[in-house]
């Protein structure tokens, strides 16, 4: 079992540098959110109810996501971007995530409502983003 997982690790390790070493090919900056991946692992907070008992809280739902999460290793690839960039002279910018999927990039208006599911449809100005 350990050598299954062991192998499973070097896998998705080969696949981070290659990524990483497309991600730099060809590029004159790279600019990633600056993602707070720990507390997006995080459990849910009980929500206790009248009768002492606890209301579900969707933490059900969650665990999926966060062994996704776990599983991508998003840190390690973002670890591994900055190292090949650093070789290549190419510099990584880390923005803060606030707001990034709500903000059009026409107008610069933010609402919560611009964000359709997977389309993006701005409020203000009409813009279209699938």
């Amino acid at each position: 079992m350990a050598s299954l997982h062991e192998r499973i690790a070097n896998n998705r390790s080969a696949y981070h540098w290659d990524v990483a070493n497309q991600l730099v090919k060809d590029t004159d900056a790279l600019v990633l959110e600056d993602l707070n991946i720990k507390a997006m692992k995080s459990r849910c907070k009980p929500r206790p109810n009248e009768n002492g008992g606890y209301v579900r809280n969707g933490q059900s739902a969650k665990r999926g996501l966060n062994r996704s999460i776990s599983n991508a290793a998003w840190g390690e690839l973002v670890k591994k971007v900055e190292v090949v960039a650093a070789k290549s002279g190419i510099p990584v910018v880390k923005i803060n995530p606030k707001h990034t999927s709500q903000k059009c990039p026409k107008c610069h208006h933010v609402s919560k409502s611009n964000r359709k599911k997977e389309k993006f449809v701005c409020t203000n100005c009409g813009h279209y983003d699938d």
